[in-house]
């Protein structure tokens, strides 16, 4: 509801958006417009003590700037 209500502002005042997430929202972002950022992936990287866990990756996301919405 976010994601929409965002890109809904955005749509509205005719301008691109940009976001950051993770790889397992992708599918989320993609259905809203967005599209990842050629080479924008992130690695965080993982201090020592957190060896066990998976690392973390972000990408970044951009959605072109969609004409202004026609008022009723």
């Amino acid at each position: 509801m976010l994601v929409k209500w965002g890109t809904e502002i955005a749509d509205a005042m005719g301008v691109e958006c940009f976001i950051e997430g993770t790889a397992l929202a992708k599918r989320l972002y993609e259905s809203c417009g967005f599209v990842t950022v050629p080479k924008g992936m992130i690695t965080i990287p993982v201090p020592e003590k957190f060896m066990d866990k998976p690392v973390i990756q972000y990408y970044f996301y951009e959605r072109p700037a969609k004409a202004e919405k026609a008022t009723e």
